[in-house]
């Protein structure tokens, strides 16, 4: 049975549903067990007394007419009352322990469930859900072993702070600080314009600009802290030495215990340093006759091999240790987030008091954007921040793959619509146009039309800071990371850090688990914007045993063939 679309209002009809479950899992053998932790000792606490029937039919019938008469508010204190009956029973310690695991079991399946919370809260239409206190957030969430190092960028040097400066070495600091951002911004703007004579690359986009231009900072800092290279030395033309590639790798490597994706980020950055140094330089045609940008500059043949060696030690190199367990959700378990959240966005407290309208806002967009990562195949962060009305997110039909705009007549739907340029693998994948599912359509017109206003947003993108600012990556991260902490912690009793990336990796590898078929794990490769191969070897977190499995089973069913 599929339960995504049913209701329950009362334990018997949830524990009709969780039958259902078990046996599509094929766990029927676990029906019986879970019967008798309900029915022989549990139903008993609340008042049920059918125990004497002999008849086993007519006995279980009395059960399920009883347990239609209490709520799911009711089957929360399900434990404590069990115990009552274990206590009543005097019950061994074993006898115990096996079924209140089994009732635990229909507990937390009942808390994962769309209908849980709304029938708990069925009498409180208004209220959003209860917040517990004292949980902490992501950012108290230790994910991996390595200890945090203070930074070293040039770029947080703040001479103001600095003390004993006189005056005169405080302005002179400040002027070489200018001088150093206005290199960095010029390199900036060679890696991004449209058009640059003499480039023999596509422009990139300002954020992977950005990247490097912090990296180079570092490197900066580095020569300024620990070479002790004053800032009037300081520029991009010092970075156009492949012996100081090698020292501040080697540095990251030994001293900050770096890894080899960080010295390989390092390498690149000294690269395209070495592009905007030298582009003047190179012969273009000759270039482009070789099918090899600047093949002719020296320094940038060297930082290439040097690259390519690092890439090799990066593949060869172990995973860095991280507690997956702090920031993995099971799918099942981040739906039942979505609707946490989506309760999140009522007008009451969970005690009746009246929320802000800033308050309600944000909880419609941590809502809105959990939901479009958990009921569409899961896009990149990007197309969240940069979904445009209008642009982006369009609302019409699509008629044999071309997009018509809602018209009066028409019975139109939501979609977003990205072309080559809005996403990562554009090149390779074209223009993508993926509805919208109707399921947060309430929300997301009420966002459109209410909500979005109340934060006083300074821009055209859909989603907004709470200071009126378009999101960042760090914002949305930071956003989203927030809302699936608490969401977990008040649902599961435990937050998880889980980060828009991962969910998906979350979905793939749960789609893997329940056996999808090659044409919807192809059709999802397609609606995530990658490629299969990708989808393997990224994103299916499956353990090497669960992989081999179906060759296990595939052998002992041959095996059986054999001997049969």
């Amino acid at each position: 049975m599929n339960t995504e679309f049913v209701t329950a209002r009362s334990i018997a009809e949830a524990w009709e549903l969780y039958k259902s479950h078990l046996d599509q899992i094929g766990k029927t053998k676990e029906i019986a067990l879970a019967q008798t932790a309900l029915f022989r000792y549990t139903l008993p606490g609340y008042g049920w007394e059918d125990l004497s029937i002999k008849a086993l039919a007519d006995r279980k019938q009395s059960a399920i007419k009883f347990m239609e008469s209490l709520t799911l508010s009711q089957l929360v204190n399900g434990i404590p009352v069990q115990q009552t009956v274990f206590d009543t029973l005097d019950c061994k310690p074993s006898l115990q322990r096996s079924n209140r695991y089994r009732l635990r079991c229909f507990l937390k399946w009942c808390k994962l469930q769309s209908w849980w919370a709304p029938g708990l809260n069925k009498n409180a239409k208004h209220q959003a859900p209860r917040r517990r206190n004292k949980r902490g957030n992501a950012n108290h969430t230790k994910i991996s072993g390595k200890a945090k190092q203070q930074s070293y960028s040039l770029k947080e040097l703040a001479p103001a702070n600095s003390m004993g400066l006189s005056p005169e070495v405080e302005v002179s600091t400040r002027q070489q600080l200018d001088r150093i951002a206005a290199e960095l911004e010029q390199f900036v703007q060679f890696r991004t314009s449209a058009y640059i004579l003499g480039r023999q690359e596509d422009p990139v986009r300002p954020s992977t600009a950005n990247k490097d231009k912090n990296r180079i900072y570092l490197v900066l800092g580095w020569l300024y802290h620990h070479k002790q290279v004053p800032l009037t030395e300081l520029g991009l033309t010092m970075l156009d030495d492949i012996s100081l590639t090698h020292d501040y790798t080697q540095w990251l490597r030994e001293e900050r215990q770096g890894s080899a994706a960080s010295e390989l980020q390092a390498v690149v950055a000294f690269l395209n340093v070495a592009k905007f140094l030298h582009y003047q330089h190179s012969d273009q045609q000759h270039c482009e006759a070789l099918t090899k940008s600047y093949v002719d500059i020296e320094i940038i043949n060297q930082l290439r091999k040097l690259s390519r060696e690092v890439g090799k030690r990066l593949k060869a190199s172990p995973k860095a240790w991280v507690n997956e367990s702090k920031k993995w959700l099971d799918w099942p378990q981040y739906l039942a987030c979505l609707n946490y959240l989506k309760e999140d966005c009522l007008s009451l407290t969970s005690n009746g008091r009246k929320r802000s309208e800033q308050a309600i806002a944000r909880s419609y967009e941590r809502y809105l954007i959990a939901a479009l990562l958990g009921y569409m195949p899961p896009d990149r962060q990007r197309t969240f921040r940069e979904l445009e009305l209008g642009r982006t997110l369009v609302r019409g039909t699509v008629e044999q793959g071309v997009f018509c705009p809602a018209t009066e007549n028409s019975v139109a739907h939501w979609y977003i619509r990205l072309m080559a340029d809005d996403y990562k693998t554009g090149a390779t994948y074209g223009e993508q146009i993926i509805q919208v599912p109707e399921i947060i359509y309430p929300e997301l017109e009420a966002w459109l039309n209410q909500w979005r206003a109340c934060l006083k947003p300074s821009h055209d993108f859909v989603f907004t800071q709470l200071n009126g600012k378009p999101l960042t990556a760090v914002s949305l991260y930071q956003l989203f990371r927030h809302a699936i902490y608490r969401a977990s912690s008040n649902l599961f009793g435990e937050g998880k850090a889980t980060n828009p990336q991962l969910v998906r990796t979350i979905l793939i590898t749960h789609c893997f688990r329940m056996g999808a078929s090659d044409a919807e794990m192809e059709a999802l490769a397609v609606g995530m914007k990658h490629s299969r191969r990708m989808q393997r070897q990224v994103y299916d977190r499956r353990t090497q045993q669960e992989k081999i499995q179906p060759a296990l089973d595939l052998m002992a069913r041959l095996g059986q063939q054999q001997t049969s």
